[in-house]
């Protein structure tokens, strides 16, 4: 099955709001992409990953491996939100 963007829109559904996330083919950090596809399921939206081959996406080697985690374990933790951002940032009216 064809996972180019133009085979995913021609086929998702029209009654459940759905994203399309492009991704490039390589070297991007998966955590970017995993963090806002569980928000998004969350809220109750179907989600769909792309790229522009229609291959999938290849994360990170370094990151994959928990190579940037190794690395920032002595910097200094940020602080917590104090509400999640969604909620600090919703839309009026909703």
């Amino acid at each position: 099955m064809s996972t180019t963007p133009t085979s995913i829109a021609a086929r998702r559904s029209s009654t459940r709001p759905s994203v399309l996330m492009c991704l490039p083919n390589r070297d991007f950090d998966p955590t970017e992409a995993a963090v806002t596809w569980e928000i998004l399921r969350a809220a109750g939206i179907d989600v769909e990953f792309a790229t522009a081959t229609g291959q999938p996406a290849a994360g990170d080697r370094d990151t994959l491996r928990g190579g940037l985690r190794a690395r920032s374990q002595h910097a200094p933790k940020p602080s917590p939100p104090t509400a999640p951002w969604w909620k600090t940032h919703a839309t009026p009216g909703r």
